[in-house]
């Protein structure tokens, strides 16, 4: 009875080493070649997508935008940085030149 208790101590022994071994080899193989981006459904799932994504337009002459694109509403101004910057210096111009004249 004490020779079979050993054997199954030790027989217990193999079978949760062999059993953590095969957990080990699973994750290296998880990790290595199921990355997440290399799925299917990816593009449905990264979190990153909107940084990635391409506006609608760029600008009102982008030729990915057709007659019937409805991307080009009234009162949209995509250059308003730009003209608020042209607005900022020629009012400190204006400035400086009626400082200058009195």
């Amino acid at each position: 009875m004490i020779r079979n208790d050993k054997i199954t101590v030790l027989l217990d022994r193999r079978q949760e080493h062999d059993e953590r071994e095969l957990r080990r080899a699973q994750n290296e193989f998880r990790s290595l070649h199921q990355q997440p981006d290399g799925r299917r459904e990816w593009d449905l799932q990264d979190p990153d997508s909107l940084k990635k994504d391409k506006p609608a337009r760029v600008n009102d002459e982008d030729p990915r935008c057709g007659p019937a694109s409805l991307q080009k509403f009234e009162g949209e101004d995509l250059n308003s940085l730009a003209r608020q910057r042209f607005q900022q210096e020629q009012l400190r111009e204006w400035s400086l030149q009626q400082v200058n004249i009195d």
